[in-house]
């Protein structure tokens, strides 16, 4: 037998409700994960195509930005070669000093040049304006140097009366040494001509480079690491690192061919695209789209790649952002849910317990009912046998001689009849007696519980040759009547089934009554039984149907080979259920 109250309550994290909760919560939680899945592949999708379309915003501006650029030196270039008193000074070489002033203003207006050259057809300047720090001086004839060994005064007489020369994008050089600090320039030439068309010189300007990057880093200043110049060779001129730009001014330091293989293939064979892979999102631009063939030459010329990167960490970072955000809604969505499903499965389950404890009720009902009925009857089947034979006969016997007696003439006879008639009747008294204690013991209602149990265990003891050691503690008046009559019927039908089916000579009884508890255990060391296997015994079933009448819990504990002990707890603040006598 078990104690079928904590059935009604199973534990929030039983195996049970964990069982129920799982059909339920286990697919919630395999349709969060694909929902968190599919948002978090979207994101990154749509995160892709904004880093994209940023990356060529950001690469078409510095385009732009170095196109504007060109168009205004070449302009400017032009303009100074065409100019008269350039011509004329060129045939008579007179005017140097007005030359040299006008080109000194003209800086001084024009911010981006760091120095105005004019140089013979043998490459000695004859005129050179330095500006720095804003101001433009004229440098002296003892300081103005011969420039023939210098690759782009080559290349500038190579070019078409017409032509423009562009230099490669590189650090300025001052008696052969790369100038400190660093000064990054773009040098731009042009033939000037004397007024017979005679070729009599080079112009050259020098175009402040740092300037021109500076405007090229707000472009890109909102994308980390995203400003890279490049030239063909693969050499930075601007990198993300100051130790690997304009490397090739020095011969050794890491290219972007080198620390970006596979970005460097796509970007040296196409105009312009996009590549993604592990290192990032890389946006890239060549100078060689313009509708003016002069400035489509300049550009081309400048041979730069620009390159707009987006490390991998900064191209995911607000999609993981959103996918820890979406992780920690989902988790806390799913320990709502869960939660919530906990506790309704929990009802679920004790719903279904109630359900079924009621069926049982009704069962065990129907079978004590139809137990108590035949048990009734044969106790009334035990009574007429005692009334019919042993009390018909006795009073059979008294009445036989009670009218020999009064038929008798000798007194002496008369008297030997009445006394054996006396005699026959107190025999019937006794067998009364026992009749009546055996229906319900009169020690019960006179002396109490505790006086009771002793009477009946001295006479269970002799009857049955099983030894109990009692433990009792109780005090009468906190016990009611109708709690101490169904305890001494719980005792006795316990103490039967040991005496039936335990084979032990001993048993204990505890009782105790305290703090309005009656706790009552009847426990044996004797061969035990499986309680699964013992439903529908009428004994038990009446044990536990007193229990539950007077409000309190049973557990029956038992093994075979191990004995049983039979536990029951009631309160004794309760109001007991008035039910009719069970034997």
């Amino acid at each position: 037998m078990k104690d079928h109250k904590l059935e009604d309550n199973p534990r929030l994290l039983s195996s049970a409700v964990i069982r129920r909760t799982g059909l339920y919560v286990l697919p919630f939680l395999g349709v969060v994960i694909i929902a968190v899945i599919v948002l978090h592949s979207t994101d990154q999708d749509e995160e892709l195509k904004l880093w994209q379309g940023r990356g060529q915003r950001a690469v078409n501006s510095m385009q732009q930005t170095i196109q504007h650029e060109l168009e205004t030196v070449g302009s400017d270039l032009r303009f100074l070669a065409q100019q008269a008193r350039l011509r004329e000074y060129l045939s008579t070489n007179v005017g140097q000093v007005a030359l040299e002033n006008e080109y000194r203003l003209f800086a001084e207006n024009k911010r981006r040049y760091s120095q105005i050259r004019l140089l013979g057809i043998d490459g000695r300047e004859r005129i050179r304006i330095n500006k720095g720090e804003g101001q433009a001086k004229i440098v002296d004839e003892a300081s103005l140097q011969t420039k023939v060994d210098r690759y782009y005064i080559q290349q500038i007489l190579e070019l078409d009366p017409n032509g423009v020369y562009v230099s490669p994008f590189d650090l300025n050089m001052e008696q052969g040494a790369v100038e400190n600090p660093w000064r990054p320039v773009i040098r731009v030439g042009i033939l000037v001509f004397d007024t017979n068309q005679q070729e009599k010189g080079i112009l050259v300007l020098n175009i402040q480079g740092q300037p021109l990057l500076d405007k090229l880093n707000i472009f890109s200043s909102h994308i980390p690491d995203a400003n890279i110049l490049v030239n063909g060779e693969g050499y930075y001129l601007v990198g993300p690192k100051k130790d690997r730009s304009w490397g090739f001014m020095f011969g050794a330091a890491p290219t972007f061919a080198e620390d970006h293989p596979d970005a460097w293939a796509a970007v040296k064979d196409s105009v312009k695209g996009q590549i993604v892979n592990t290192q990032g999102l890389f946006t890239f631009s060549t100078l060689g789209e313009a509708e003016d063939l002069d400035l489509l030459q300049m550009m081309r010329k400048l041979d730069i790649r620009l390159i707009s990167l987006v490390p991998t960490d900064t191209l995911r970072s607000q999609s993981e952002q959103a996918l820890v955000r979406s992780t920690w809604m989902s988790t806390l969505s799913a320990i709502i849910f869960l939660v919530l499903v906990l506790y309704l499965q929990r009802g679920a389950l004790i719903r279904r317990i109630h359900q079924r404890n009621l069926a049982d009720s009704k069962n065990r009902l129907r079978l004590v009912s139809s137990q108590l009925l035949r048990s009734q009857e044969a106790e009334r089947r035990n009574i007429a046998r005692d009334l019919h034979d042993e009390m018909g006969q006795v009073v059979t016997t008294i009445s036989l001689q009670m009218q020999r007696a009064a038929k008798a003439r000798e007194t002496a006879q008369k008297n030997t009849l009445i006394a054996q008639a006396i005699s026959a009747t107190d025999h019937l008294l006794e067998r009364v007696h026992l009749i009546v204690s055996r229906l319900r013991p009169h020690i019960l209602d006179d002396f109490g519980l505790e006086a009771a149990l002793d009477s009946y265990l001295r006479d269970y003891e002799a009857a049955t040759n099983v030894h109990v050691e009692t433990d009792f503690r109780l005090s009468e008046e906190t016990v009611p009547q109708e709690i101490c009559d169904n305890v001494y019927r719980i005792i006795q039908e316990a103490l039967t089934n040991v005496s039936e089916h335990a084979d032990t000579k001993t048993a204990w009884i505890q009782l105790h009554a305290f703090e309005r508890q009656l706790k009552l255990t009847v426990r044996d060391e004797g061969r035990g039984f499986d309680p699964h296997r013992a439903h529908g015994r009428f004994g038990l079933l009446g044990i536990r149907e007193r229990a539950d009448l007077l409000g309190g819990n049973s557990a029956l504990t038992s093994k075979p080979g191990l004995g049983t002990q039979l536990s029951i707890s009631i309160p004794l603040s309760v109001p007991v259920q008035k039910t009719d006598e069970v034997p």
